[in-house]
């Protein structure tokens, strides 16, 4: 578990890829989109001797569903509830249309299973990155994408 008194969760970043990490509020499986839970992040400032501690399980994430809103990044593994999960925030990755995909053009999280569709075509806050190939929606179809988030 990552912890900071810096006022800050770090962020690992190594090779062009970024991740962060947080705490599964229900049981997330890999591959899906991962969305910020609803706590608050309350710091307990009696066990620092009044300096703000934060940690990386202070962060609650749950899976995201179809249409996904404001995606925190893309889980990199299972994660039982209340485990710790890797989420994959910035790198280039593989992942299904579903919807047509344009080389160049934004993409965004259209369902909680990883895939992506033009942004044009969906939620202007699921806007996850670039599509740096084509690929046309169906079963099948992937699309290389930069995520960006």
């Amino acid at each position: 578990m990552a912890s900071t008194g810096a006022g800050y969760i770090g962020i690992v970043s190594d090779n062009g890829l970024q991740t962060i990490g947080g705490k599964a509020a229900g049981v997330i499986s890999g591959g899906y989109w991962v969305i910020a839970g609803s706590n608050t992040l309350a710091v307990n400032l009696s066990n620092s001797g009044g300096t703000p501690v934060f940690n990386t399980d202070m962060i609650s994430l749950t899976q995201g569903g179809s249409g996904t809103s404001r995606p925190v990044g893309l889980a990199l593994q299972d994660a039982a509830s209340g485990s710790m999960v890797t989420v994959l925030q910035k790198g280039v990755v593989i992942l299904p249309a579903n919807g047509d995909v344009t080389a160049g053009g934004n993409v965004a999280a259209t369902g909680g299973e990883g895939c992506v569709a033009d942004a044009a075509d969906a939620n202007v806050n699921s806007v996850i990155g670039i599509a740096l190939t084509s690929a046309a929606s169906g079963t099948n179809n992937f699309a290389l994408v930069r995520l960006d988030l």
